[in-house]
């Protein structure tokens, strides 16, 4: 078990630098993130300032893949008209499963605890131009308990 261990306080963590290095399956989904920011409130946090947290593993036990989306976007020229829309393109569970077994060296720019699981937001690295943003996604997992459990503090967040 980690030396810091924090349950259900999804809102307690800044997900805005945190990337993905692995995850793994099975009754639970377990996320491992670097540069995750837990926040000056975070029941766990005793420097009452915002740090980041060395290497991170988030569990979500009794996980189901539920459903999900390509998140849509807009287009704007110069001149603040626009130029293109694309609406969201809804994603079964199975293409959910698929995007996150993908999503290793990708951002997880957000998670919100929703009344029965967690709403995922990964950001993906279009590797092939220039590792630029690609897709980013909406994931919805259905889950018991978000476990969050780290060893040590890096440095604080530099506002």
């Amino acid at each position: 078990m980690s030396k810091f261990y924090s349950v259900n306080e999804v809102d307690k963590f800044d997900y805005k630098d945190c990337y993905i290095t692995n995850i793994l399956f099975g009754d639970s989904i377990q996320i491992e993130v670097e540069a995750l920011i837990v926040k000056a409130g975070n029941s766990m946090n005793t420097n009452y300032t915002d740090s980041y947290a060395a290497t991170t593993m988030i569990e979500l036990t009794n996980a189901k893949i539920s459903a999900g989306c390509i998140d849509g976007y807009k287009y704007y020229n110069a001149n603040d008209e626009l130029i293109r829309s694309v609406k969201d393109k809804p994603l079964n569970a199975d293409e959910c499963g698929k995007v996150l077994k993908d999503a290793v060296g990708d951002y997880l720019y957000d998670m919100e605890k929703t009344g029965d699981g967690v709403i995922l937001n990964i950001e993906t690295i279009d590797e092939e131009n220039s590792n630029t943003v690609g897709d980013s996604y909406t994931i919805d997992i259905k889950c018991t308990d978000v476990n969050i459990g780290w060893d040590k503090y890096l440095n604080r967040v530099e506002k």
